[in-house]
């Protein structure tokens, strides 16, 4: 369940250059903050940073888009000199490429945004346009036409050795030869409900966290490992499009909790001849595949099933000559557990591997047999990367150097808020941090392990982009922080805290205080909320929109808080698994009750005007409280899950279990059931276009509140999905919401 590059114009940064210049100079005009400029190229452009991919060779690219367009091209970055170096002529790139496309489509485009697909050696990139794909020379600043059809080829990826592209059209893989100029079909029988490479939808959503490429090429580039997936037994949603005269009608694939899966099998398909092997999987061995890698010899690969019930995950290793299978490992829980990348080590011998068995995520070192070498990490705090959105798996290692024998992590360790990046040894000894400031740290490291790029922000510090050795030294900060252009807006940050649940255990939370706060008054609070397992609300990041959204609201003499519940604050495993069977339900509400008890207690709250919303499990959670207690004046509640029977059956039955083996724990989290039971002023907020909540449970909510005679407010946004993707959605929703909390707060 998730909200969801950067596009800038030259008029854009003029604007912001010239609002700066006033305020600054004029020393006395502080820049309000609207709806508008939250979502404009401007505001978007202050935390910006540029994009980047490592390169075979050590160097990096960069596109920095905070370069006006007719500045801009992509940089080449060399650690051992220094040096920044351009490696496109972008002027002629474009004048190339408009000589293959219809003028009428390239006159707004002056500059190339990033790739959808570039090569290792960053010699060439692909773009998709008017559904046609492009190949990009970088060297000659030259483009060539590869394909011209109705529909458009998508999951585009390059080989390892460069020689070739991989694509999905038509729901079958193809192969594009760059120097025969030639294409060629690897897989047969595409179609709505066969699909060879790419993924289903509870697949990109639940397991490949929003990436749809089914595929994986082998490191000799001689082979792809794909899923093909069968979702003919799969139920549909509808969906009705209005924006022409004639209405259109597309349908969406989507297993219900309870439901049938579509059933996902591994193929290997040779480049050479399109032979097919399948991995010999006995039939109804497993109910999903939840990692595919493959091991660095190129003669088999790792893959990660699990279970229905998600209580067990099993890695084997399947031969790439006859699909044989390996088994190699079991790991189980009582509650639910969730997939690991495996990282296998050169020698093919060993491989690191993530748990949570000891209560936190930890490192360990295996054989190929299963066997345990030792446990690299160990303590009261998690080793991972990152634990992605809504429990979609657990992350490897960012990197293991096996010829100087560091394994390289981000940890919890010195905060469950922050992200800090360490080294150990594949040992366990000698654990060093090489991050130094608060916050968080996001790292990727070079392929051949002597440097790293870190984007580094805080709640408070607006991200920076800096390259290091692997030792930690400093070689170039690439993008400075700009904290100077937040000074007009009179930006107010946040102030983290804890506050004590029920049973004692210390939760985190935050509040953001108007600028001329003052102790003595009495101010109405809005809380903000998620509380979805695994998926924390109180990061010491940089959050932009979230920020400049939330000074509207504190302009208007608002207090803005948030807090993490136990199964969102990734405190310990244990207190998490306390919800399993009650997602969302007394748990969560006894949590959200101790946050609004401590409230309470601050002599600057007004107990009276308490507020509440979030969005998508925040919406739900919205509804929770505003069903379950008397406790909220108002709240908005934004594509809420109503009922966990409408939601998918990948991330509900990880926490509730199938309905018929939880009957009571379905029952009694409806809120369709306690619509009823509203306190208090709601706004209902969905689109119709939503293909993840679907607008089915909002819908039988506000069935259920007409029923009883319950007034509500609703705003819906036309043919929208989950995450709104056009900004004049975007304002209409902020503003919006800022003038419900004026009527009702």
């Amino acid at each position: 369940m998730i909200c969801k590059g950067i596009n800038r114009t030259t008029a854009a940064m003029i604007v912001l250059g010239l609002v700066m210049s006033e305020i600054i100079h004029g020393g006395q005009t502080r820049k309000e903050i609207t709806p508008e400029w939250v979502f404009s190229d401007s505001a978007e452009n202050i935390s910006a940073v540029p994009t980047f991919k490592w390169l075979e060779d050590g160097t990096l690219m960069l596109c920095d888009h905070r370069v006006e367009a007719g500045r801009r091209t992509f940089e080449r970055f060399d650690p051992k000199t220094g040096k920044i170096a351009a490696m496109l002529d972008m002027p002629k790139a474009m004048t190339s490429l408009r000589s293959l496309r219809n003028a009428k489509n390239t006159d707004t485009l002056v500059a190339l945004p990033w790739p959808d697909a570039c090569d290792d050696r960053g010699r060439r990139a692909t773009y998709g346009f008017d559904s046609t794909l492009f190949l990009l020379d970088f060297a000659t600043a030259s483009f060539r036409k590869l394909t011209d059809t109705k529909t458009e080829e998508k999951s585009v990826r390059f080989a390892p050795d460069g020689t070739s592209i991989a694509f999905v059209h038509d729901n079958d893989l193809y192969l594009y030869d760059i120097a025969h100029n030639s294409e060629r079909r690897l897989t047969e029988g595409g179609a709505d409900t066969l699909l060879n490479g790419t993924l289903p939808w509870v697949y990109w959503e639940e397991i490949f966290n929003h990436s749809d490429v089914g595929y994986w090429w082998s490191a000799d580039s001689k082979s792809i490992a794909f899923l093909q997936t069968n979702q003919a037994l799969v139920d549909s949603m509808f969906f009705v499009a209005f924006d022409d005269f004639q209405a259109k009608i597309s349908r969406q694939s989507y297993p219900r909790a309870g439901d049938a899966n579509p059933r996902v099998r591994l193929g290997m398909v040779s480049v050479a001849d399109g032979r097919t092997v399948w991995a010999s999987f006995p039939a109804s061995s497993y109910e999903y595949i939840v990692n595919v890698n493959w091991l660095p010899g190129s003669q088999s690969v790792a893959v990660e099933t699990m279970n229905r019930a998600q209580n067990q995950l099993d890695l084997y290793l399947v031969s790439r000559a006859d699909g044989s299978l390996k088994h190699i490992l079991t790991e189980i829980d009582s509650a639910w557990v969730d997939q690991c990348q495996p990282v296998c080590l050169s020698d093919e011998k060993q491989f690191i591997w993530l748990s949570e068995r000891d209560g936190f995520a930890h490192l360990f070192r295996y054989d190929l047999s299963g066997k345990l070498t030792n446990q690299i990490t160990k303590g009261e705090w998690s080793a991972l990367p990152s634990i992605s959105f809504s429990r979609k798996g657990l992350t490897a290692p960012i990197a293991v150097d096996e010829k100087a024998g560091w394994v390289y992590f981000i940890s919890t360790e010195k905060s469950p808020l922050e992200r800090q990046l360490y080294r150990i040894k594949l040992d366990g000894s000698s654990r060093q941090q090489l991050s130094r400031e608060a916050g968080t740290h996001n790292v990727s490291i070079s392929p051949d392990l002597r440097y790293y790029v870190d984007q580094h922000s805080s709640l408070s510090s607006l991200p920076s982009l800096s390259v290091y050795k692997s030792d930690g030294y400093l070689l170039k900060t690439i993008a400075m922080a700009r904290p100077e252009l937040l000074k007009p807006s009179g930006l107010q940050y946040p102030t983290v805290s804890s506050f004590t649940a029920a049973d004692g255990l210390a939760l985190p939370c935050m509040v953001t205080k108007p600028q001329d706060f003052d102790a003595v008054k009495k101010y109405p609070v809005i809380i903000k909320v998620y509380g979805g397992p695994a998926a924390p609300m109180i990061v010491d990041s940089w959050d932009g929109e979230g920020a400049f959204s939330d000074q509207i609201l504190l302009n208007l003499g608002y207090l803005v808080v948030s807090f993490d519940n136990r199964s969102s604050a990734l405190v310990s495993r244990k207190r998490s698994t306390k919800i399993k069977g009650d997602l969302w339900g007394r748990v969560e509400l006894d949590d959200l009750l101790a946050f609004v008890h401590w409230l309470k207690q601050q002599s600057y709250i007004d107990s009276s005007r308490i507020g509440i919303t979030g969005w998508s499990g925040g919406g739900t959670y919205t509804l929770l409280g505003m069903t379950r207690t008397d406790e909220f004046k108002a709240g908005i509640a934004g594509a809420p899950v109503t009922h966990w029977r409408y939601y998918d059956t990948k991330y509900t039955e990880a926490y509730m279990n199938k309905p018929e083996d939880n009957r009571q724990g379905y029952d009694s989290t409806s809120l369709v059931a306690s619509a009823a039971s509203l306190h208090g002023r709601l706004l209902l907020i969905f689109g119709t276009g939503d293909d993840n909540v679907h607008n089915q449970n909002s819908w039988a909510f506000a069935d259920k509140l007409i029923e009883a005679g319950k007034t509500f407010g609703m705003m819906i946004y036309p043919m929208r999905k989950h995450g709104f993707e056009d900004d004049a959605a975007k304002i209409h929703r902020l503003k919006t919401s800022i003038e419900f909390w004026k009527d009702n707060l």
